[in-house]
């Protein structure tokens, strides 16, 4: 197909991309599981134990289901184990969270889509530990494992404690939405933080923070720039401190309250990450405290959690950018080296980008996911990937149709007709060759 399409392409992300009616088959979300928590502790009131709060998601898809005694009914049942073991394998303290979820029958292909999102809180003594979170099915069989470290650091006066990473809340001042992604702050999301909980005597500590770049080729996806900057920490009380679920975000909520005197207290402090440094890459956070001159240093990683698919493979992406780029683009993006490929493919979506506020890209996260879709779903006899026939080409560029007619005409040729009224057309494909062309585009 030409590139006539790029500027009906350009109209309707910006106007009516996620305004399209659903297609009776499903995304390739049903091929995805996702499993992720983030521990949150800090010390108690007293200094000599920790307040845990471990709030995880998974996809149900992890789950089987099975019918109900209402027959419109599907439920599945499953067991979390939590498991704190001390740094000789030791198993300290262990909490379950059992539970049974239902669903509407109708709804059972929306299972890989949702997810099941809660969290556990217990109290621990203050010392090192390695949480286990292990999730199972009916009969308790294991499904998956996943492990964190609970630790700190103490430094001087101070117990300080691994970050919180999270971003702020649209709506409320001292909300922050949690990332769930175990050491990473989420590319997704807008105004990112890392929170540092430290328990102190008193606060008469001077201290920065100093983020830079760490550059890891292993990496799948990733958009590496060399970056570093230093700046000063916003400091937070923990009156009140509050976590929720809410939808499908976890949050925390607390006030923000200078706390003044000498009595041994949490304090929450604020590093904020600027959105247009925040790459897809690792990181390194080094705390420097100047009165002590000691420093901590922290890992972390800005992550994209279920992109598309077809964003997986860079040759595969710059492939199907070709519908929307001129063929010099084209060539030249395909001639880079793998990481000169990441870089200037994501600097040439910007030009696509409706909210540059942000690295994170809706129009491209847009147009991968209608690849991820039209591979699948327009595979014929002989094109087994969707996405470079003439429907798959139609629907990357331009969505989900309006309105979709199918009819057999005299000569049992098989007519498809998909009709965007935000656009004022209409496209014609007919089956030829054992493949739909497409073979008409009239204005309505």
């Amino acid at each position: 197909m030409e590139k006539f399409c790029s500027f009906f392409f350009l109209l309707l992300i910006t106007v009516t991309a996620s305004s399209q009616p659903d297609f009776d088959v499903n995304y390739l979300d049903d091929y995805r599981k996702s499993f992720n928590f983030q521990p949150i502790y800090f010390a108690s009131s007293s200094g000599d134990s920790i307040d845990v709060f471990i709030p995880f998601r998974f996809t149900l898809n992890y789950l089987t289901f099975q019918k109900a005694n209402d027959n419109d009914q599907l439920f599945a049942s499953f067991l979390l184990e939590f498991v704190f073991r001390d740094e000789n394998g030791i198993i300290k303290r262990t909490l379950s969270l059992r539970d049974s979820i239902y669903i509407p029958s109708n709804e059972k292909y929306q299972i890989s889509i949702k997810n099941y999102i809660n969290f556990a809180q217990t109290i621990v003594p203050l010392q090192n530990y390695v949480l286990e979170v292990s999730l199972f099915d009916l009969e308790k069989t294991k499904i998956k494992t996943i492990r964190a470290d609970i630790s700190y650091r103490r430094i001087g006066n101070m117990i300080v404690f691994n970050p919180i990473y999270a971003s702020k809340d649209t709506k409320l001042k001292n909300r922050f939405v949690l990332s769930l992604l175990n050491n990473a702050l989420d590319f997704r999301r807008k105004d990112k933080v890392i929170i540092i909980p430290i328990f102190a005597s008193s606060w008469n500590e001077n201290f920065t923070y100093k983020i830079k770049s760490s550059p890891n080729k292993t990496n799948q996806i990733s958009w590496q720039k060399e970056i570093e900057f230093k700046s000063h920490p916003i400091l937070y009380s923990t009156s009140p401190f509050s976590i929720s679920v809410n939808g499908g975000d976890v949050y925390i909520e607390y006030e923000q309250k200078a706390v003044a005197g000498s009595k041994p207290s949490l304090y929450f402090n604020l590093l904020e990450f600027p959105e247009h440094l925040a790459y897809l890459q690792d990181y390194e956070l080094k705390l420097k405290f100047e009165n002590i001159n000691d420093t901590i240093n922290y890992n972390f990683k800005v992550v994209w959690d279920n992109p598309p698919l077809s964003l997986k493979n860079i040759n595969y992406a710059i492939e199907l950018m070709y519908y929307i780029i001129t063929d010099t683009t084209y060539e030249h993006l395909l001639g880079l080296k793998r990481d000169q490929q990441w870089n200037e493919f994501f600097e040439i979506w910007r030009k696509f980008d409706t909210d540059t506020s942000t690295l994170f890209n809706e129009a491209m996260d847009e147009y991968y996911r209608r690849v991820d879709f039209a591979f699948l779903n327009f595979q014929t006899i002989t094109e087994a990937d969707g996405a470079k026939t003439d429907r798959g080409k139609i629907f990357i560029l331009f969505g989900k149709p309006s309105y979709t007619q199918r009819i057999i005409d005299k000569d049992g040729n098989v007519l498809e007709y998909w009709f965007y009224y935000s656009l004022k057309k209409k496209f014609t494909f007919a089956t030829k060759y054992k493949k739909f062309e497409l073979v008409e585009i009239k204005d309505l």
